[in-house]
């Protein structure tokens, strides 16, 4: 609420809080305390968030995990890619959204299905602008996708 309301840095001092009583965090405050660490430019403190959860494989984690690597060491940077690519297995949606060529249905119900075109809708309503004011950050990810698409097509084709 104080994030709607703007007051970043006070949202930010509450979802610490939230995760200093609730470590495992069921409650998925990480994602939103990872957006506001994003709007406020705090990249060291994001980068520090993404470590504490370093096992989280959900598509908006690995995505976000993959932006900020492709944003400190460029395209060519072999974790950044492997990163990119574990997102695209988590959810393979997300980048064909985040180039406008495709349409996402968002969730109905208010509930997100991991890897599913409602969580990269979420996800791209959310970071959306973030991959989209970063140079090349699209493109990098959609060339990545492409490839990994099309390595699946070879092997289905060879079976």
């Amino acid at each position: 609420m104080l994030d709607a309301l703007g007051d970043v840095e006070a949202a930010i001092g509450h979802y610490r809080d939230m995760l200093r009583l609730n470590p495992g965090d069921n409650q998925g405050i990480r994602y939103v305390l990872a957006r506001c660490l994003m709007k406020n430019r705090d990249i060291e403190a994001l980068k520090q968030l993404l470590k504490q959860f370093d096992e989280d494989c959900t598509g908006l984690w690995l995505y976000t995990r993959a932006l900020v690597a492709f944003r400190e060491t460029g395209a060519g940077d072999k974790t950044a890619v492997e990163l990119a690519r574990k997102a695209c297995k988590a959810n393979s949606h997300v980048p064909a959204a985040l180039a406008d060529a495709k349409k996402l249905k968002s969730s109905l119900n208010g509930y997100i299905t991991i890897g599913g075109e409602d969580e990269a809708a979420h996800y791209v309503d959310e970071w959306g602008f973030d991959w989209v004011t970063t140079p090349g950050a699209v493109a990098w990810l959609a060339k990545i996708a492409a490839d990994m698409a099309s390595i699946q097509k070879d092997a289905r084709s060879m079976q």
